[in-house]
């Protein structure tokens, strides 16, 4: 069902490379949020982890590429700013505010990275180390714009820790740091989740 969805979702990707927020697309419509207009590279590369779908992520591929290439050239200092669409942020957060320029961002390093791997699953050996140096270059652009040398991310909230830990979008010495704010916040509120739909997957993951 999923993968058949999928080619909705492909198909109904603009020329500028943008996927929507949903897949149909009911009405016209500015291109996808961050993390929502993501699922145009992660959802393809998941199918494949779990069912092993090489099929599918080799149709998907160029509509990955088109989908990053799209945010790097509206935002080519890497800070995820620009044609961003509705830009939900961590919508639905609880008490909590994660500025929608770091969700952004991470999600930035994220699909680049991912698109890294599927090139070099792929066979693609020259997108693969392009993207990889992009992905890299993203993750260097969000710790230098988003993370304190104590350690603290952005507006500290947990969906910031979360994406920051699971993602590798900060240096290994300062992982410590953050992980030990990210508790201490839940501490902070009775051992209680802020998070949104960004972090909340991501939460009993990076705690385990």
């Amino acid at each position: 069902f999923i993968g058949r969805w999928l080619l909705d979702v492909l198909d109904e990707q603009d020329e500028d490379g943008a996927f929507g927020d949903v897949s149909p697309r009911l009405i016209a419509e500015r291109e996808g949020a961050p993390a929502w207009g993501d699922a145009g590279v992660t959802v393809p590369y998941h199918l494949w982890q779990v069912y092993g779908q090489r099929r599918l992520l080799e149709r998907a591929y160029p509509g990955m590429r088109a989908w990053v290439e799209h945010i790097h050239r509206h935002n080519p200092d890497l800070i995820w700013r620009n044609a961003d669409g509705n830009s939900y942020g961590d919508w639905l957060q609880i008490g909590a505010h994660t500025p929608r320029e770091v969700v952004a961002t991470a999600y930035f390093a994220r699909s680049a990275g991912l698109l890294a791997d599927t090139a070099a699953l792929l066979g693609h050996d020259e997108d693969a180390a392009r993207y990889q140096a992009l992905a890299r270059d993203v993750r260097d652009a969000f710790t230098e714009a988003f993370v304190q040398p104590d350690g603290t991310i952005a507006s500290g909230s947990q969906t910031g820790y979360l994406m920051a830990l699971a993602w590798d979008l900060i240096p290994a010495s300062g992982r410590d740091q953050a992980f030990a704010h990210l508790c201490r916040d839940i501490e902070d509120r009775g051992n209680r989740l802020s998070t949104g739909f960004v972090g909340v997957p991501l939460l009993g993951p990076v705690l385990t």
